[in-house]
């Protein structure tokens, strides 16, 4: 995925291999989010915040517009759910990015946990920088 890309770039460009380390458990919760298209358990809470265009079919176009020509092919649930919040955090809306994040996770406590620990502007930020192929 893109952001573990963007990692290994940054790893490579710095001087101490001790200051670059494998993800934190609560990024591999992002790149998990960004990369699967599953069933959701909670589809009434996705309902809810309007993500209801992204369960099973996933209707990208509605929500990247031009950018929906480069998007891999497969997006559906949680994957589409996450290149919603990659554009809202691209645009400063990191409330909104978080919750759809919080939201990919509702079937994981703990994942959900380790992502509030973060919270919300680190989140985001990672959230950010994920771009779609």
């Amino acid at each position: 995925m893109k952001i573990i890309t963007y990692y290994l770039l940054f790893c490579l460009g710095i001087s101490s291999q001790a200051a670059c380390q494998e993800l934190e458990p609560w990024q591999k919760d992002v790149e998990w989010s960004f990369g699967n298209s599953g069933p959701v358990e909670c589809p009434a809470e996705w309902q809810t915040h309007g993500l209801a265009d992204c369960l099973l079919t996933g209707t990208v176009k509605n929500i990247l517009g031009d950018l929906a020509n480069s998007a891999p092919p497969g997006i559906a649930n949680r994957s589409c759910a996450m290149l919603r919040a990659m554009v809202l955090a691209k645009n400063g809306a990191c409330a909104g990015s978080y919750q759809i994040m919080l939201l990919t996770q509702c079937h994981n406590p703990q994942a959900q946990d380790r992502i509030k620990a973060v919270g919300q502007q680190r989140v985001c930020s990672e959230i950010g920088l994920y771009s779609p192929q």
